[in-house]
């Protein structure tokens, strides 16, 4: 089954996909709605952001996702018990630029490791010891 919503700047009210306004995908001028319950859950604006449980954008140079709640609020990366979750900073599409930066945790050995210029400079072992690498 194929969907297929096409308006223009002019349409006056959003078009929906669901079973009703409350419920589904909302197509508005400059945005995209998921929606339940009558709430936005995520939206992706005509900057290309994307926003978790808010319709506004994060700190203007951190606003590319942002996530958001009314309570405690967090993101998960669940990996499996042997492997390890990543976020790595890049300012390139090749080789080391795609990690210049990043912070690793191993389930393997139950450490976090933190990098700068691609090479890990600091690891929080299981225990609690820190173990460091690179210039002082």
């Amino acid at each position: 089954m194929t969907l297929k919503l096409n308006g223009t700047n002019s349409v006056a009210a959003p078009a929906y996909a669901g079973d009703d306004a409350d419920t589904g995908l909302q197509c508005g001028t400059n945005e995209l709605k998921l929606v339940t319950g009558g709430t936005a859950r995520a939206t992706i604006d005509d900057s290309g952001r994307l926003m978790l449980g808010t319709t506004t954008e994060g700190e203007h140079t951190a606003d590319d996702l942002t996530v958001a709640t009314s309570g405690d609020t967090g993101i998960s990366i669940r990996s499996g018990t042997s492997s390890s979750g990543k976020l790595f900073f890049s300012d390139g599409t090749s080789s080391a630029d795609e990690y210049r930066g990043f912070i690793q945790y191993s389930h393997s050995n139950n450490a976090m490791s933190f990098g700068t210029d691609s090479t890990e400079r600091m690891r929080i072992l299981s225990g609690g010891g820190l173990t460091f690498n690179g210039d002082t």
